[in-house]
């Protein structure tokens, strides 16, 4: 990817993939050379009660619970009560199956092909909100969450949430590192943003930003 990718948050948007599965897709595979796909998944109960053990083909996909609950289990940790704020960072497709959903349940889900390990074991990880609770970061009021990826992936991936209170955020600039593209993804509120385009953008819920590695904004 070379540029800079805005998408600004679109109304509806979702596809039906398969009975009581439907995908709203963010457009991330064209500016990261299909590297990424990005997407928001709404599930009715239909579609989240499955009765055999399956897997992804994929290398690597994290998933954030924008609102509404999914009973899933694994094979690897057992059965799991995911709510809002949960976060589910998934290596080499391991083996679930979902048992139900509801409270109009939607994850954002991003997902790659590549290997985010120096092995090719299956791997799943569910980070609570309690465990990883928001602390005092960067002035103005801003709060950020560890979805601590780092070790999870040998410092190929890094996460967090970031939450501000009140309207008053300090002017921050940050550098992308040189390896390593950005996502942004604004799961409620708005946030005004300068990026490497030239451009200000006002940055609503649902919209997306990705940057190059490199890019300072």
């Amino acid at each position: 990817m070379h540029q800079v990718f805005v998408r600004a948050a679109v109304a509806g948007g979702f596809t039906p993939a398969a009975p009581g599965i439907f995908v709203h897709d963010l457009g991330l595979d064209a500016p990261t050379g299909g590297a990424y796909s990005l997407m928001v998944v709404h599930l009715e109960p239909e579609g989240a009660r499955v009765e055999h053990l399956h897997r992804h083909e994929e290398g690597y996909s994290f998933a954030y619970v924008l609102s509404g609950w999914l009973d899933v289990e694994f094979a690897q940790i057992g059965r799991q009560h995911l709510g809002p704020r949960t976060t589910i960072p998934a290596f080499n497709g391991p083996l679930h199956r979902e048992q139900d959903c509801g409270d109009d349940l939607r994850l954002l889900l991003l997902v790659t092909q590549r290997p985010m390990r120096d092995d090719d074991e299956q791997h799943i990880v569910v980070q609570q909100p309690d465990e990883a609770p928001l602390r005092a970061g960067a002035p103005g009021g801003v709060a950020w969450r560890d979805f601590e990826l780092e070790g999870l992936s040998g410092g190929r991936l890094s996460g967090y949430e970031a939450r501000g209170a009140g309207a008053t955020f300090a002017p921050v600039t940050r550098k992308v590192d040189a390896e390593r593209v950005e996502v942004m993804y604004v799961a409620a509120g708005w946030l005004d943003v300068e990026l490497p385009d030239g451009g200000r953008h006002r940055l609503e819920s649902g919209a997306v930003a990705c940057l190059p590695p490199g890019a300072r904004w």
